[in-house]
C-alpha cells in the first residue's frame, strides 16, 4: 500500500514534465532560473515540474489588418491589408522570448503592419 501511494504520488507529480512541440513549430524553455538558450525542436520533450515551454509557430505565416483612418475631406477610410507575411527564426526564439513573449506580434509586427499601411494610405491622399 505503501509503494502504490508513492508510486501514485510520483506519477501525479510527473505529469507536466512532458510536452509534444507539433510540427513546424519550436519551443523555448523557461525555467525557474530563467529562459533557456537552446531552443526545443519538434517532438517529445522531457520538462521539469518547475518549468514550461512556450511553443512558437515557425512556419510562414499570414495576417490580415484591418485599419481605420480618415481622409484629408473627412470621410472615413476602411482599409484592409493581408499582405503582413512573417516567420520566426528558430535560433531568436529565445531572445524574443525573453525580451516579448508570446505576445510578439501584438508588441512588434502589428504595429509596423499598421504604420505601413497609414504610410500608404497617405501617399494617396497627396
Amino acid at each position: 500500500m505503501f509503494f502504490r501511494g508513492i508510486g501514485v504520488a510520483l506519477t501525479l507529480s510527473c505529469a507536466g514534465c512532458a510536452v509534444t512541440i507539433p510540427p513546424g513549430h519550436a519551443g523555448v524553455l523557461v525555467t525557474p532560473s530563467g529562459v533557456q538558450p537552446e531552443v526545443v525542436e519538434e517532438g517529445l520533450a522531457l520538462v521539469g515540474p518547475l518549468s514550461h515551454v512556450d511553443v512558437y509557430d515557425v512556419r510562414g505565416q499570414q495576417r490580415t489588418e484591418d485599419l481605420q483612418a480618415i481622409a484629408a475631406d473627412g470621410a472615413p477610410i476602411i482599409a484592409r491589408a493581408s499582405i503582413v507575411t512573417y516567420s520566426l527564426v528558430r535560433r531568436e526564439l529565445p531572445a524574443l522570448e525573453r525580451e516579448i513573449g508570446p505576445r510578439y506580434y501584438e508588441v512588434i509586427i502589428e504595429p509596423i503592419a499598421r504604420a505601413s499601411v497609414r504610410d500608404v494610405l497617405a501617399v494617396g491622399r497627396s
